[in-house]
């Protein structure tokens, strides 16, 4: 990844100077910076991954689901949306 990303700094600067324009150092503080976040990254996407595989229930949108396999998921409880009684303002978001 930190080749991946030497490289695509290079053509990003080849591009920028052959416009004119003016760009920023790659400073060895932001090399060392980003030489720690790749490594942080991944260990964060593998975490991740493997907590979303050990998962056996999931709760979405009010359903509450229990997987058993890739192909056998099953509706466990089901709570339909309720609009509140509370006044919401024009510019709140869902």
């Amino acid at each position: 990844m930190a080749v991946q990303l030497v490289l695509v700094e290079h053509v990003v600067r080849r591009v920028v100077r052959a416009r004119g324009e003016s760009m920023t150092r790659f400073s060895a503080q932001m090399m060392a910076k980003t030489l720690v976040a790749i490594p942080l990254t991944q260990l964060v996407y593998a975490v991740t991954v493997v907590s979303a595989i050990l998962m056996r229930k999931v709760e979405w949108r009010g359903i509450m689901y229990q997987i058993k396999g890739p192909w056998n998921i099953r509706l466990i409880e089901y709570r339909p949306y309720q609009l509140s009684s509370q006044s919401v303002g024009s510019n709140a978001s869902l």
